[in-house]
C-alpha cells in the first residue's frame, strides 16, 4: 500500500485564490490615510520578516515573538492560544548545563529529559522539536538560544503532536558582529564545564556570517558513581543574498557518556491479612526513600546517548505578497547502555511480629540495549501577504507540505548463556544481587537501608559474551533464542501539510483563522522474535502469518490518513493609537490533532484495534500588554480531550460462556483540564520579575470494561500543579555598576507515578476484589531556590568580563524529581566568562 500524497496541486490553488486581491493592490495606496481611515492617528505597525524572528531584550526571560506555534513569525499576544518563549538567558543566568528536568519553571512543563520526553499539560510525549524538525532529545543546552513551548493541541501544524503540545529548541543564531567568549564553571557534584563561542562574519560585506559553539560539560549525581560527560558542538554558516533572501546551514554534535545512572527508589509494601471486600495480603506503604542516593548498578554500567545532525533552510521574499521557505534535515542518534536493568526490586516488609529479613533483589541478568535512529525530511511553507475589502482587511494565507522518514533498530543483547560463571554466580540466591535491609536514618528520616556495602556486577562488558541468539539460536541458525532478545527494526514516513488562513481587521484588533492540517503515515515495521499476525501488504508472509524467530519475521505494513481542522480568534478590547500602546486581548481555539508513539513495538501496530491517538481541545483567556509593552501576561484556561488510548477490555469469548478474558483495545480516553498564568514585568530598566504557574487535572473517563473502577482516577506521571517565579536586579549605574542578582523559585506538587489500575485486581465484572493501593503512591512536593550574583565589568572598548556564583537548592531540600530519581543537595558553582568583541 502506498501512501496517498497531500493535494498540494489543489491547496495551491485555494492559496491562489487568496491572494489574488493583492496583485491589484501588492502596497499600501499613495495615501495611506486614505485608503486606511484612521492610520495616520496610530503608530505605523512594526513589518515583521515571515521567517526570522528578531532579537529579544535581554533584560528579561520571556521572549515576544514566536514561530513556533504559526511556523511564521508572529507576536505573541496574536496568537489565540498558550505559548511560552524561554530564551538563552535564563539558563546562562541560573548555570544551567545539563538538560535534565530542570524546566520545571514553565507551569504545565515537567518530565522533560535528554532522551526526548516530557509532561505538558497533563499528556506525555517521545519527540520534540529542532528549528522545527522532529528530533527523539540527544541534544546539550549550550547551542540552544530560545525554547519555545506551544500548549495544547495547536501544535498539530508541525503533524503528529502530542494533545498537551509540543516543545521546540531553537539554534544559536550566527551573528555579523565579531565576538569570542570562553567560559569556565567549577563546582558542587564535581561540576566542571568549558565552553568556546564564537561568532562573525566570514566576509567584508558581513553578508555570509557564521556562529561556531563547542563544549564539554562534566558533572557526578547523587548515588555515587554516577556521572556524565556532555560533548556539544555546534557550526552554523548563514548568508544574505540580499535582504529578503536569506540561507542557513548548521551541524550539530551530541555525546553523552553516562557512567551508573541514576536509579528510582523501589516501592515498599507492609505484609497484611486479608479482610472481607479486599482479599489483597500486602499494602503499599511508599517508597524507599533511603535507596534513592545509593547506586543499585555500580561502575560496571552506562547509559549513552548521541546524535550527528545536518539542517539547512532557505527563505525568500519575492514581494509584498509573497514568502517561501524550504528546509530540510538529517539526523542519526544512538542510545545503547549496559547493565542498567538491574535496579533495586520490590521489597515487602514482614508481617508484626516476623522475624524474617527485608531484602530487595536486583535483575539477574545483565544486558546490553540499543536504540539506532536514523531520520531525515523536508519543509516548505509558503506565505501570500495581502490586504482585501479596500485595504481594511488584512490576509496571511500559509501552505506547508512536510516529509518526515524515521528508522529506528532496537537490539537488546544478554550478557551470555544462563551457564556463563559470571551470571551464574550473579543469579544465586546468596549472591550480592540480593541486599539485606535494616532500618537507618537518611537525612533525617526514618528508612531501609543495605545493612552492609552493596556488592556490583563486576565482570565488564565482553563483546564475545553479548548475544542476541544463543549459540546456533533461532530458526535462522537452528536454535532457540536466548532469554528474550529482542531485534526490532521500526519505519514510520509520514508526508502532510497545512492550509491556514489568518484575517485582521477592526485596525488589526480583530484576530480569525482557520486551518486544515493533512496527514499519511506509512508504518512499515518487523519483529524478529515477537510472533504475532502479520498485517498489510507486499509482505514477506502473506496477511495472518508470521511468527518468531523466522527470516523476516512477522511484519507490519499499516497506513493511516489523518484531517484535522483548527480555528481561533483573538480580540483586542482596547483601540490602538499613538497615545494607547496597551493591549489587552481575549481569545479562544478549537484545535484538533493526532499523535503516533514512535515507541511502539510491530505488533502494538499490527493489533486489529489498533488507532492512532487523537485529541481535541480548547484554549480560552486573556493577554495584555501594558505599561510601553513593559508588563506582559497570559490567563488561561484548556479542556482537551485524547481518543484511543490503549486500554484493556474484558471479553466473553466465546460469547455466553461465561469466560472472560482480557484484550487490549485502544478505545479508552484521557480529559484533561486546567489554566495557565505566565507574566513577565520589566518594572524598571534595572528589575525585571515573572511567575509561571500551571494547573493540570489530568483523569481517565474510560479505561476498559477491564477496570472501570479507573475512571475519574489521575493519569500517572502528570503533576497537578508546578510553576516557579523569578526576580533579577541589574545595578546599571553607581560603582556597582554591573553587578546583577537573580533570585528563581520552582514547586512541584505531589505527581502520581502509577497507573491507575495499579495494585488492583478484579474479577469477571470489572469490580476490584483485592487492592494494594499502588495507584495511590505519589512523590512528595518541593519547592527550590536558586540564587546567584554576577558581576560584568568592561576591561576596555573590546574585552569584558564576567564572574558569577550560583547557589542552587539553597535551603537544602531533600527532594525526588518527577523521575523518581534523587535531586541534588545544595550546591555551590563558580562561573568565569571573558568576551572580545571585534578584531
Amino acid at each position: 500500500m502506498t501512501i496517498r500524497p497531500f493535494n498540494a496541486s489543489r491547496a495551491a490553488v485555494v492559496l491562489a485564490l487568496l491572494a489574488a486581491p493583492a496583485f491589484a493592490q501588492t502596497a499600501p495606496p499613495p495615501d495611506a490615510s486614505v485608503a486606511a481611515p484612521g492610520a495616520a492617528a496610530r503608530d505605523q505597525p512594526v513589518q515583521l520578516n515571515e521567517f526570522q524572528v528578531s532579537e529579544q531584550s535581554s533584560n528579561a526571560y520571556i521572549a515576544s515573538e514566536t514561530m513556533t506555534g504559526s511556523r511564521i513569525n508572529t507576536k505573541i499576544i496574536d496568537l489565540p492560544y498558550s505559548i511560552v518563549n524561554l530564551t538563552h538567558e535564563f539558563f546562562k543566568d541560573y548555570n544551567i548545563e545539563v538538560l535534565d528536568e530542570n524546566m520545571t519553571y514553565i507551569g504545565g512543563l515537567t518530565g522533560i529529559n535528554i532522551g526526548g520526553s516530557f509532561n505538558l499539560r497533563g499528556f506525555s510525549s517521545t519527540s520534540q522539536l529542532r528549528d522545527g524538525f522532529y528530533r527523539l532529545g540527544r541534544y546539550g543546552l549550550s547551542n540552544i538560544q530560545e525554547v519555545e513551548i506551544i500548549r495544547g493541541p495547536e501544535a498539530a501544524i508541525y503533524g503528529r503532536s502530542s494533545p498537551g503540545g509540543m516543545i521546540n529548541f531553537i539554534s544559536l543564531p550566527a551573528e555579523k558582529q565579531d565576538q569570542q567568549q570562553l567560559t569556565l564553571t567549577d563546582g558542587g557534584y564535581q561540576q566542571g564545564m568549558a565552553n568556546l563561542y564564537m561568532t562573525g562574519a566570514l566576509d567584508k560585506s558581513a553578508s555570509t556570517y557564521y556562529v561556531l559553539n563547542l563544549n564539554q560539560t562534566d558533572r557526578s549525581f547523587p548515588g555515587g558513581d554516577s556521572h556524565i560527560r556532555n560533548n556539544e558542538d555546534f557550526l552554523s554558516i548563514e548568508h544574505d543574498f540580499s535582504s529578503t533572501s536569506h540561507l542557513k546551514l548548521s551541524a550539530e554534535y551530541f555525546l553523552q557518556i553516562q557512567h551508573a545512572p541514576q536509579s528510582a527508589p523501589p516501592i515498599i509494601s507492609q505484609t497484611i491479612a486479608a479482610v472481607p471486600g479486599n482479599t489483597a495480603t500486602t499494602s503499599v506503604v511508599g517508597y524507599d526513600t533511603g535507596l534513592a542516593t545509593i547506586n543499585p548498578y555500580g561502575p560496571v554500567s552506562e547509559l549513552n546517548r548521541g546524535s550527528d545532525t545536518f539542517s539547512g533552510s532557505y527563505d525568500k521574499e519575492f514581494n509584498d505578497v509573497w514568502s517561501i521557505r524550504f528546509g530540510a534535515y538529517r539526523f542519526g542518534a544512538r542510545r545503547w547502555d549496559f547493565n542498567q536493568n538491574t535496579g533495586w526490586g520490590a521489597i515487602t516488609l514482614p508481617a508484626a511480629g516476623s522475624t524474617a529479613a527485608v531484602t530487595t533483589t536486583r535483575g539477574s541478568l545483565p544486558s546490553r540495549g540499543e536504540i539506532m535512529e536514523d531520520g531525515g525530511g523536508f519543509q516548505q511553507d509558503i506565505v501570500a501577504h495581502n490586504w482585501l475589502f479596500g485595504h481594511t482587511v488584512e490576509s496571511k494565507a500559509l501552505l506547508t507540505v512536510d516529509f518526515n522518514d524515521y528508522y529506528r533498530w532496537d537490539p537488546t543483547w544478554e550478557y551470555g548463556a544462563n551457564t556463563d560463571p559470571a551470571v551464574v554466580a550473579w543469579a544465586a540466591a546468596t549472591s550480592g544481587r540480593v541486599v539485606t535491609l535494616v532500618p537507618g536514618m537518611v537525612n533525617g528520616k526514618m528508612t531501609l537501608v543495605p545493612s552492609s556495602g552493596v556488592t556490583y556486577w563486576s565482570a565488564p562488558e565482553n563483546p564475545s559474551n553479548l548475544v542476541l541468539f544463543a549459540p546456533g539460536g533461532n530458526s535462522i541458525t537452528g536454535g532457540p533464542a536466548l532469554n528474550g532478545g529482542t531485534l526490532t527494526r521500526r519505519r514510520t514516513s509520514s508526508l502532510g501539510g497545512n492550509l491556514r488562513e489568518q484575517l485582521m481587521a477592526f485596525d488589526s484588533r480583530l484576530i480569525l483563522y482557520a486551518g486544515l492540517r493533512n496527514d499519511n503515515v506509512l508504518f512499515s515495521q518487523r519483529d524478529y522474535t515477537v510472533a504475532f499476525p502479520s498485517v498489510g501488504f507486499g509482505n514477506t508472509f502473506a496477511p495472518g502469518t508470521g511468527g518468531a524467530n523466522q527470516p523476516g519475521g512477522s511484519v507490519v505494513r499499516r497506513y493511516e490518513h489523518q484531517n484535522k481542522p483548527n480555528e481561533g480568534f483573538s480580540y483586542n478590547l482596547l483601540p490602538k493609537n499613538g497615545t494607547n500602546p496597551n493591549e489587552l486581548h481575549v481569545y479562544g481555539s478549537y484545535s484538533t490533532a493526532y499523535f503516533v508513539d514512535q515507541t511502539s513495538r510491530p505488533s502494538v501496530i499490527a493489533s486489529p484495534t489498533y488507532a492512532p491517538f487523537t485529541a481535541k481541545g480548547y484554549d480560552y483567556g486573556i493577554k495584555g500588554s501594558f505599561l510601553n509593552s513593559n508588563l506582559n501576561f497570559t490567563l488561561g484556561g484548556y479542556y482537551d480531550k485524547e481518543y484511543n488510548v490503549l486500554v484493556t477490555d474484558r471479553v466473553e469469548t466465546p460469547p455466553g460462556s461465561g469466560t472472560f478474558i482480557d484484550v487490549p483495545e485502544q478505545d479508552g480516553n484521557q480529559l484533561v483540564r486546567g489554566f495557565e498564568a505566565d507574566i513577565s514585568y520589566v518594572v524598571t530598566h534595572e528589575l525585571t520579575a515573572g511567575v509561571s504557574y500551571g494547573y493540570v487535572n489530568a483523569i481517565y473517563t474510560n479505561f476498559g470494561t477491564g477496570f472501570p473502577e479507573a475512571v475519574g482516577r489521575s493519569a500517572q506521571n502528570i503533576t497537578p500543579q508546578n510553576g516557579g517565579a523569578y526576580l533579577k536586579y541589574n545595578v546599571d549605574s553607581g560603582m556597582f555598576r554591573g553587578l546583577y542578582f537573580n533570585a528563581l523559585t520552582t514547586y512541584v506538587a505531589k505527581t502520581p507515578t502509577q497507573t491507575p489500575v495499579a495494585g488492583d485486581t478484579v474479577n469477571t465484572l470489572g469490580i476490584v476484589t483485592a487492592s494494594t493501593g499502588l495507584y495511590k503512591v505519589q512523590l512528595p512536593s518541593f519547592t527550590l531556590w536558586t540564587f546567584a550574583l554576577h558581576y560584568d565589568w568592561r576591561l576596555n572598548a573590546r574585552w569584558d568580563q564576567d564572574m558569577a556564583i550560583t547557589l542552587n537548592n539553597a535551603f537544602d531540600k531533600v527532594y525526588l524529581k518527577t523521575s523518581a530519581l534523587a535531586g541534588d543537595r545544595r550546591n555551590v558553582l563558580f562561573s568565569y566568562t571573558l568576551r572580545h568583541a571585534g578584531w
